[in-house]
């Protein structure tokens, strides 16, 4: 299948399917077997370094906090640090954290520079031959956010019903305002007021301005988590699924960064670091 069919195939799934079929391209690409639900997975260069040495080499962009970020003293801290370093106590291996710039960061892996990359990541489809997904660990994308005693509730399959007659707060030129615009022309009476920042459309929202707001899932769920008096309304719209990636020729490491990934997630760790950067309530 040619790579640009391959990507269009892709493009029409939804995301869980997407990373599926994406796995068992590149588990084909590494020359791995997939047999009855189980990889059977060639030599991994990179896992067998990593149980040689008993280093996890992980490269992040610390420019986007709550998920990474450079503290005061220069320690790196967010999110995507506390689960680079879950991983490596599960691996029972010792974590060095780079800071690279994001576009840099596929090519550490391609580089061999970085055994993954842990940074608020968005799995790319054009990057197949060089990069494998794990499962999402967070799921970012548009929230609505509402007084806490709103009655509506925005249903994904049409939630331009949800905003007919709102007074619609969303952050000039997001994706919110992009949204707002095409709900605009589909249903009678929605008002939009459009705002410098996220925060901003918000505090509009918490000072009685507008009924409604739409922003970025990261700012929505701190804002909730700071303020009793609104809620989230509904389910992510537009979702961008938050990944792990490794390089392309790494199955064996992929299967480990996915069974830890399902444990983090079934004790309880993946969600209480969720609230702790987040602010997120079992959401």
């Amino acid at each position: 299948m040619k790579s640009e069919h391959l990507v269009g195939l892709l493009r029409r799934l939804n995301w869980p399917a997407r990373l599926g079929l994406a796995a068992l391209v590149v588990t084909a690409a590494a020359g791995a077997l997939w047999v009855g639900g189980t990889i059977l997975a060639p030599d991994d260069r990179i896992w067998a370094r990593i149980q040689s040495e008993r280093v996890l080499r992980v490269a992040t962009d610390a420019s986007y906090p709550p998920f990474s970020a450079v503290g005061p003293d220069g320690a790196l801290y967010g999110l995507d640090v506390d689960l680079a370093n879950a991983l490596g106590d599960r691996l029972d291996v010792t974590v060095r954290i780079e800071n690279i710039t994001y576009d840099a960061l596929l090519q550490a892996l391609a580089s061999e520079r970085a055994d993954l990359v842990i940074s608020a990541f968005v799995a790319d489809l054009n990057q197949l031959d060089d990069a494998a997904y794990s499962e999402p660990y967070f799921v970012s994308g548009l929230r609505a956010v509402v007084p806490h005693d709103d009655p509506g509730e925005l249903d994904s399959l049409a939630p331009w019903t949800w905003a007919q007659a709102r007074v619609l707060g969303v952050e000039y030129g997001s994706m919110g305002d992009v949204l707002s615009r095409q709900w605009a022309r589909r249903v009678a009476g929605l008002t939009v007021e459009r705002y410098e920042t996220a925060a901003d459309a918000l505090d509009a929202l918490l000072a009685g301005e507008v009924t409604a707001v739409l922003v970025d899932a990261v700012t929505a769920h701190a804002y909730v988590g700071a303020h009793d008096a609104v809620r989230l309304s509904g389910p992510t719209l537009d979702p961008e699924p938050y990944v792990i990636a490794t390089g392309a020729r790494s199955p064996q490491l992929l299967r480990e960064v996915n069974r830890i990934l399902a444990e983090l997630e079934a004790d309880g760790t993946l969600s209480a670091l969720r609230q702790k950067h987040l602010g997120i309530n079992n959401d």
